[in-house]
């Protein structure tokens, strides 16, 4: 099954964005972890479970970050993207 032109280029704008959004959420619970107390940390093999706590947490420990938003606005619209490419794909 060949893909049209309008499905590889949304594959390969979503991949790139959902890669950033991710590196960007891993460094925001780097950051999290940093400031928390040992008790508290957040292991990174477990983040994936924990997605509205650490950014609950991130900000309030950094109220003035746009880390937070921007990561998850790159997750949002990687999944909106593949979303599409899936549909159009699809038909």
């Amino acid at each position: 099954m060949a893909l049209s032109s309008t499905t590889k280029c949304l594959w390969e704008f979503a991949i790139p964005t959902g890669l950033v959004g991710w590196f960007l959420f891993l460094r925001m619970t780097t950051e999290l972890n940093r400031v928390l107390p040992p008790q508290k940390r957040i292991p990174l093999f477990e983040f994936r479970m924990h997605l509205w706590e650490i950014r609950n947490l991130h900000e309030q420990a950094f109220p003035k970050s746009r880390l937070r938003t921007t990561s998850f606005l790159l997750i949002g619209l990687s999944a909106a993207l593949f979303g599409v490419a899936i549909i159009i794909g699809i038909k």
